[in-house]
């Protein structure tokens, strides 16, 4: 799956499971900040997985669903950077944003770019 038709996924999910209720393409970017909050959010818990020690490897606990069924929920580091990734192309996807394309030309800046950007730190 290319990066376009992942964000094509991502958004087939979020609205079918009610995350894009009362925004659109319409909403300025400040009515929509909340759904920045949410990348933040996700990052946040990233770096509480790395505190809490579970390393890079997933782990999963049971979750169940309203209809009571059992879900496997994937969780630790790689879940919570995958939910960084989803949040982030859900926004550029409610504001027509081609992520896949800009995240090419960005690269494509960086790769010009000095070592560590003039010897910048970390």
């Amino acid at each position: 799956m290319n990066l376009s038709e992942l964000q094509a996924r991502v958004r087939e999910v979020n609205v079918a499971n009610g995350w894009r209720q009362g925004v659109s393409a319409d909403s300025s970017p400040l009515e929509s900040i909340g759904l920045l909050g949410l990348i933040m959010t996700e990052v946040a818990e990233a770096i509480e997985e790395v505190r809490n020690g579970s390393g890079v490897n997933p782990y999963y606990t049971t979750y169940y669903t309203e209809r009571g069924e059992a879900l496997s929920k994937p969780e630790g580091l790689p879940s919570e950077l995958a939910d960084v990734v989803i949040r982030a192309f859900d926004v550029a996807d409610i504001f027509g944003i081609d992520l896949a394309f800009f995240i090419d030309e960005k690269l494509s800046f960086n790769a010009q770019r000095g070592y560590r950007h003039g010897g910048k730190r970390a």
